[in-house]
């Protein structure tokens, strides 16, 4: 008996805590370049290294902003989204393996959007 209350009680416990319950709004779509970035701006930073530690640094900023550009012109951006809090915070967050439409719930679980699941 005692085992089942506590069973009983977890199980309650679990299901108020439930990120399902939370109102997450997606309220903008967003173009995501960051891996354009990233490749542009690390390949930049190598050739600039010819030129020495100066050089590194300085080729950077224009490396990533043309790697940005290029991802961006081909058409292969990816998505990253405006998601409104149920406490009224908005955070920006990237969604490599779903797309969502504004005013979807979602809820997130680290650093990525997920669907909620609605189950009959």
């Amino acid at each position: 008996m005692k085992h089942q209350l506590k069973v009983l009680a977890m199980t309650a416990l679990l299901i108020s805590q439930s990120p399902f319950t939370a109102a997450d709004v997606v309220v903008e779509q967003h173009d995501d370049n960051t891996g354009g970035k990233m490749v542009g701006g690390i390949t930049a930073f190598l050739i600039g290294g010819l030129a020495g530690p100066a050089g590194s640094l300085l080729a950077i900023l224009p490396g990533s902003w043309i790697g940005k550009n290029v991802q961006q012109d081909l058409g292969l951006s990816g998505q990253a989204y405006t998601v409104e809090k149920a406490n009224g915070e908005r955070i920006k967050l990237r969604s490599p393996n779903h797309k969502f439409e504004i005013g979807d719930k979602v809820h997130i679980e680290g650093i990525r959007p997920k669907p909620v699941t609605v189950y009959p």
